[in-house]
């Protein structure tokens, strides 16, 4: 739930009946992804920000109606792009696919545009 202000510390998936193939849950080490990271690019993006923001409000769903009878939504959140574990001091990516739309201050990749 990256998409919020102020998001869970920590995330825990426990398999009770896996299927022998299928599904489309992932995990990643994005410490270790950090790591894998050039100095370059490491020195690069440990200032930036990404934006976060919930996927179906973006897709023109109509938002819910809360208790209050306002509507929901949409969710979005500026987090940076590598935290800091409060405890180890080790940096991590802070990406989600699902609710990460992009990263403030890049420009999106379109190709060299030869053809």
């Amino acid at each position: 739930i990256t998409f919020v202000a102020n998001p869970n510390k920590y995330s825990i998936l426990r398999g009770v009946e896996i299927p022998a193939y299928g599904g489309d849950t992932l995990w990643s080490n994005l410490a270790l992804a950090y790591e894998g990271l050039s100095p370059q690019i490491r020195n690069l993006i440990d200032g930036l920000q990404a934006v976060h923001r919930t996927g179906s409000y973006d897709s023109g769903e109509p938002g819910r109606i809360r208790q209050d009878g306002r509507r929901a939504g949409p969710f979005v959140a500026l987090h940076p792009l590598v935290r800091v574990h409060p405890d180890t001091g080790e940096k991590v990516l802070f990406v989600n696919p699902g609710t990460t739309s992009h990263i403030v201050g890049l420009k999106e990749y379109t190709g060299l545009g030869f053809g």
